[in-house]
């Protein structure tokens, strides 16, 4: 891909005593070589269409939404240094650990994050102000976390800690703002008459170069990518979860970021972006389709084994298990407006269908698990 003006390293002023990386500016035409680029465009586009018709029109798909977007969330946090999984993200807070409590909550203020912007995207383009926004609600866990949230950093030396890249400086603050300038004039720049997928490989690897926070940056990037699927019309919810296939090949895709850095050379990122943008949507329309049938499998079970004025309860409880697949007697009673002992009862038929499992070996307050469709959407890392 051609470009104008290359990456480089600028050392900063003899009292600050730094190199800084210097990042090209995205707002200006590209051209690539690499046909391969072509064809995974044309791939990439039909399966993201595919993906957001099964969850835009079909009633069938819409309950697992969650869990994809839970998906993205947890292998993004991931990427980060946290180890939360799926399974302890539905368990109650007090049977975890400290650190799993801190994780557990981390995790449902990014995906509140995401579910707000993409409310907002309802209403309003996308926009500087929306990241920081999403960036402060990711942030707003705890007090600590509070005073970094939707805040641009000001400092002038900052190095990343958490990627395994050595010695990379991101732009100082001097550059960011002009940086941060030309990426939103690029977002919205539709005379360049560049593929959009392309655009968005673009956006995400410069955000990733000019690091605007002092915290959350690959997470907020990773957020960008999904609301520019929405904002340029590819998906209407959040269910691509790309930092799945990120977290599986973390090294390549820090290496791949490198590269663009150290040899300039962008088109083997936009191949590898799309190639796991490509994936993901394939996953997760194969996860769609297998959970359905799950499920669809289930109330057959339900339909052909419970007594007929117990089917459309037993349907029910189906549905409920379904959005809360980790849930105790007191809740089931709860919901259902029955006794505990009503809601016992209930509990057991559906034991012995092999539908739930109980989880925590007590005698009382009892932990229930649908495991068979959180075992489906569960991460499954390369570490």
């Amino acid at each position: 891909m051609n470009n104008k003006k290359t990456n480089s390293y600028h050392f900063q002023t003899f009292l600050e005593s730094y190199k800084s990386f210097s990042p090209s500016v995205i707002n200006q035409s590209f051209e690539w070589k690499d046909k391969q680029i072509n064809i995974l465009l044309e791939l990439t586009t039909h399966a993201l269409g595919e993906l957001n018709g099964l969850t835009a029109y079909s009633n069938s798909y819409q309950l697992f939404v969650p869990y994809l977007q839970l998906r993205e969330v947890l292998a993004s946090n991931m990427i980060e240094g946290n180890s939360l999984n799926l399974h302890e993200y539905f368990f109650k807070t007090d049977t975890l650990s400290e650190l799993q409590q801190q994780e557990q909550q981390q995790a449902n203020c990014y995906n509140k994050s995401i579910i707000w912007a993409f409310n907002e995207l309802n209403k309003y383009p996308l926009s500087i102000r929306l990241i920081k926004q999403a960036h402060k609600i990711l942030y707003s866990s705890s007090n600590k976390t509070k005073e970094l949230g939707g805040k641009l950093r000001t400092v002038g030396k900052y190095s990343t800690t958490v990627s395994p890249i050595k010695d990379f400086t991101p732009p100082n603050r001097d550059e960011l703002k002009h940086l941060i300038n030309d990426a939103k004039k690029f977002w919205n720049n539709d005379s360049l008459q560049l593929p959009l997928l392309i655009k968005m490989a673009i956006s995400l690897f410069q955000f990733e170069n000019i690091l605007p926070f002092v915290d959350g940056n690959g997470r907020t990037a990773r957020t960008l990518t999904l609301l520019q699927l929405n904002s340029l019309k590819f998906m209407s919810k959040p269910v691509l979860s790309p930092s799945v296939i990120f977290n599986q090949n973390r090294m390549e895709y820090y290496h791949r970021l490198n590269l663009v850095r150290t040899n300039n050379d962008i088109e083997q990122w936009i191949r590898f972006f799309l190639s796991v943008l490509h994936q993901s949507a394939t996953e997760n329309i194969q996860l769609l389709i297998k959970a359905a049938e799950l499920n669809t499998k289930n109330s057959l079970l339900i339909t052909n084994n419970l007594p007929i004025k117990r089917r459309k309860q037993g349907v029910a409880f189906l549905e409920l298990i379904t959005q809360t697949p980790i849930i105790t007697v007191k809740e089931i009673a709860q919901h259902f407006c029955v006794s505990f002992q009503a809601a016992n009862n209930f509990i057991r038929e559906f034991e012995k269908l092999g539908l739930i499992n109980e989880l925590s070996g007590a005698k009382r307050n009892r932990i229930f698990s649908y495991s068979e469709l959180i075992e489906l959407f569960e991460l499954q890392t390369k570490k």
